[in-house]
C-alpha cells in the first residue's frame, strides 16, 4: 500500500505542472494576453482591461456625463392648511398613550377647557373631558364633517398634526383651556400646508388633494410594467416599495418637506420614463405625475484620441466597453474637444501576472524533478548499508525526469527567425542543482516588453516548452495511464502475496491440527502405559508381601 500511495503522491505533483503547462499553451485564453489598464486621473476616468484587450494609449476628452431621467409631482400632494407640534409633547424619551384618557395619557400638565376648530363650515367645539381616550377625541374630530379637519398623533416623533380636509379652506384653531398649548400648537389661523403626508397610513385615509375613496382600486404602468393598488389595503409607502421592487427600472420616493413624489430612472441616458394610468387616476391626479413634465437624462459625450467634434462618441451609460477595456466616466474634463486637456488611459501587457505565472510553472517543475530524483536515489548509511528509493531502477520514471529537463533546455524549433529559441535567451536557466528559474529578471522583462508574442511562442508554439512538458506528462497522469497501470501491478502483486499468505496460513492450520491430534494420541498411549506400570507395581508389591510373610 505504501508503494501505491507513493505513485498517488507522484501523480499529485505531476498533475498541477501539467495543468499549468496546458494553461500557458492555451492560445485562446493565454496568460500572455493578460492586460492592465490605468488612468492618469482616476477622479475623472477609471479603467479595467479584459484578457486580450487592445494594447494602446487612449486620450479621453469628456464634454458631458450621462445622467438619469427624473421627474416629480407637479405640485404638492397635500396642500390643505395644516400645523404640527413645534416640539415634542412630552419632555425626554416618553410619548403620549392615546388609548388612555387625557388625565392618564402622559401629558406634562392636566388638560383643561376645550378647543374650537373652524375650516369655513362653522366653528365646532370639542371638550377632551367628554371622551374616554385621546383616540376617541381625535376620532370625533375626524368624523365631524362640519369641523372639516383631521387630527392625528405621530408617536415616532411625539407630535400632533392638525390639517384641514379642504385644500381651499383655512384652518382656525382656538382654545378655552390649555390643550393646544400642551400639544405645542399655537392658536391662530393657518393657510398653508407644513405637514405633507404620512406614508404609513392607508391610501383612503391620506389627505390627498385628489381624494382616494375607501373602495377605490386600480393599476398603472411605469415603463410598461403594471403596478396594482387598493386604497383599503395599501399605504403610500407600500405602493412606493412595489414600484421600486418591480422591473420598471425606476426608483421612487416621497419627500415630506417638499410634499412630492420623485421618480428617477435606474439607468442613465436620454430615455423618458413612460407613465400610464390603466384604471383609476392615482398616478396622474393623486400623485400629480405628468409624463410630459420630466427632466430628460443625457447621454455621455466624449472623443478618443481626437480633437474633432465629428468624432464625438455618445453612450447612454457612463460605464461602457471599448476594445476589451471597461471605462467608467466620473467627471468631465473638457468644454471643447479642441482643448489640450484630456485624461490618459493606458492599456499594456500585465507583466506582473505573466511573470508570476511563469515563476509558478518553474517552481512546480522543480518540485516534480526533485521528487523523482529523491525517490530514485540509492543511498548508503554510516554502517555501509544501502537504501533504494521506491523508483530506483525504474527507467520509465527516471527517464521522465531527464526528458523534462531536456524539454526545458533544448531548442524550440519553428519560431520566427531572430526570435529567442531557448529559454536562456529570455533569462531562464538551470543552476548546479538542476533547478530552473528566472535568473535574469531584467532580460525576461525586456523580452516581454520588446516582443511579448515571441516570448509566448517560446512556450506555447507547436514545439514550445509548455507544449512539450504537457505531452510528456499526459501519458503518466491520464486515466488508465502509466501511473495507474503501475498501481494496478502493485495491487495485483499485493493480492497474490495475500493469497499466498492465506494458503500458507491454511496449511499451517491443518498441520497444527494434525500435530495436535498426534499429540493427543501419544498422550493417551502414555497414560495407558502409566496405568499398566502402576498396575504391575501393585501386583509385584503384593507378591513380595506374601513371600516375606511365609
Amino acid at each position: 500500500t505504501t508503494r501505491s500511495d507513493l505513485f498517488s503522491d507522484l501523480k499529485g505533483k505531476l498533475a498541477p505542472l501539467e495543468d499549468l503547462a496546458n494553461e500557458i499553451m492555451d492560445t485562446e485564453a493565454s496568460v500572455f494576453d493578460t492586460r492592465t489598464a490605468s488612468s492618469d486621473e482616476e477622479t475623472e476616468i477609471t479603467a479595467t482591461a479584459e484578457q486580450g484587450a487592445a494594447v494602446g494609449t487612449y486620450l479621453f476628452r469628456v464634454k458631458q456625463l450621462a445622467t438619469a431621467t427624473t421627474m416629480k409631482s407637479t405640485a404638492g400632494l397635500n396642500t390643505a392648511p395644516s400645523v404640527t407640534s413645534s416640539a415634542q409633547v412630552v419632555t425626554g424619551s416618553e410619548t403620549i398613550d392615546p388609548s388612555e384618557r387625557f388625565d392618564e395619557a402622559g401629558f406634562q400638565n392636566t388638560i383643561t377647557g376645550n378647543i374650537t376648530i373652524n375650516t369655513g363650515g362653522g366653528a365646532v367645539t370639542f371638550d377632551p373631558a367628554d371622551y374616554d381616550s385621546v383616540n376617541a377625541f381625535m376620532t370625533a374630530i375626524n368624523d365631524d364633517a362640519t369641523a372639516g379637519a383631521t387630527i392625528y398623533y405621530n408617536d415616532m416623533n411625539d407630535r400632533f398634526i392638525i390639517e384641514a380636509d379642504d385644500p381651499s379652506a383655512s384652518l382656525t384653531l382656538s382654545q378655552s383651556g390649555n390643550l393646544l398649548t400642551e400639544i405645542n400648537i399655537a392658536p391662530g389661523v393657518y393657510s398653508t400646508n407644513t405637514t405633507g403626508l404620512q406614508t404609513d397610513v392607508l391610501l383612503y385615509k391620506e389627505n390627498f388633494d385628489s381624494e382616494v375613496g375607501e373602495n377605490d382600486s386600480g393599476s398603472f404602468k411605469i415603463n410598461g410594467v403594471e403596478i396594482e393598488w387598493d386604497a383599503d389595503e395599501d399605504t403610500l409607502g407600500e405602493v412606493i416599495s412595489r414600484i421600486n421592487g418591480s422591473s420598471a427600472g425606476v426608483t421612487a420616493f416621497y419627500e415630506d418637506t417638499l410634499d412630492r413624489i420623485f421618480l428617477s430612472s435606474n439607468s442613465t441616458g436620454s430615455e423618458n420614463i413612460a407613465l400610464e394610468d390603466i384604471s383609476g387616476t392615482l398616478l396622474s391626479q393623486t400623485l400629480k405625475l405628468d409624463s410630459g413634465v420630466q427632466t430628460q437624462g443625457l447621454d455621455a459625450k466624449f472623443t478618443i484620441n481626437s480633437t474633432d467634434s465629428a468624432d464625438e462618441i455618445t453612450k447612454s451609460s457612463n460605464t461602457f466597453e471599448i476594445n476589451g477595456v471597461s471605462i467608467t466616466l466620473k467627471a468631465t474634463n473638457s468644454t471643447d474637444y479642441t482643448e489640450s486637456t484630456y485624461t490618459t488611459v493606458t492599456v499594456d501587457e500585465d507583466q506582473n501576472a505573466i511573470t508570476s505565472k511563469i515563476e509558478d510553472f518553474l517552481s512546480k517543475f522543480n518540485t516534480v524533478t526533485d521528487y523523482i530524483k529523491a525517490q530514485s536515489a540509492v543511498t548508503e548509511n554510516s554502517s555501509g548499508a544501502y537504501t533504494r528509493g521506491a523508483l530506483a531502477g525504474q527507467s520509465t520514471y527516471t527517464s521522465l525526469r531527464m526528458n523534462l529537463i531536456n524539454a526545458m533546455t533544448e531548442e524550440v524549433t519553428g519560431l520566427t527567425s531572430g526570435d529567442p529559441n531557448y529559454l536562456s535567451g529570455i533569462g531562464i536557466t538551470f543552476d548546479n542543482d538542476l533547478h530552473v528559474s528566472i535568473s535574469d529578471s531584467d532580460l525576461f522583462s525586456e523580452a516581454l516588453s520588446d516582443d511579448p508574442s515571441a516570448v509566448e511562442a517560446l512556450f506555447n508554439s507547436t514545439d514550445g516548452v509548455a507544449t512539450k512538458i504537457s505531452a510528456l506528462l499526459e501519458p503518466f497522469t491520464e486515466d488508465d495511464g502509466i501511473i495507474e497501470a503501475t498501481q494496478e501491478v502493485i495491487s495485483d502483486q499485493i493480492a497474490r502475496s495475500e493469497d499466498q499468505v492465506d494458503r500458507l496460513e491454511d496449511r499451517m492450520t491443518r498441520r497444527e491440527a494434525q500435530l495436535r491430534s498426534q499429540f493427543a494420541s501419544m498422550q493417551q498411549a502414555l497414560n495407558l502405559i502409566m496405568m499398566q506400570q502402576s498396575f504391575m507395581q501393585t501386583i509385584l508389591g503384593a507378591m513380595n508381601q506374601t513371600l516375606y510373610s511365609d
